[in-house]
């Protein structure tokens, strides 16, 4: 997996999850760098209508974790949990040195990639999930409109690096 093979490289910096969903691959990013913090970044209530445009194969509501991800994640030390929309769920967390995007819809790529650019240490990368997927294709519009190179690394995901 790509993301892991970069963190590993050098993990210098913070990790990021944006669209947890039910916190699995967290839990790994967790478990794999016990000694950096991870923030996972999610609405923990499916995707938001104030994200949603028409012709979002995604509908409103989807994604809604069954499990108390929040408690869940929040037992681990190494974890910081922000509940909201991202980007207003961020704080002040900068020097990002992977983080994992997977959040579906263009409003909510857009926007979270215009925020990210500046928070990401040199060397990052920023993942992007469901990348050139017909049920997501918001995802790579929102990124090349922003004028981002980002390189495929295996099928329905990209990489953008800093």
């Amino acid at each position: 997996m790509a993301m892991l093979t970069h963190c590993f490289k050098n993990p210098t910096g913070l990790i990021g999850e944006v669209g947890v969903f039910h916190g699995g691959f967290t839990g790994i990013l967790s478990d794999n760098f016990l000694d950096t913090k991870i923030y996972a970044y999610d609405t923990f209530e499916g995707m938001p209508e104030s994200c949603w445009k028409e012709g979002e194969p995604h509908k409103v509501g989807e994604f809604k974790p069954e499990i108390d991800v929040i408690k869940m994640l929040s037992n681990r030390k190494n974890v910081v949990v922000r509940k909201g929309i991202f980007p207003e769920s961020i704080g002040d967390e900068a020097g990002f040195w992977m983080v994992h995007l997977d959040v579906d819809f263009y409003l909510s790529t857009l926007n979270s990639l215009k925020v990210l650019k500046d928070r990401m240490a040199p060397g990052g990368a920023i993942f992007l999930d469901d990348w050139d997927w017909v049920n997501c294709p918001g995802v790579r519009q929102a990124s090349e409109e922003l004028g981002f190179d980002a390189k495929q690394t295996v099928e329905n995901q990209a990489v953008i690096y800093f």
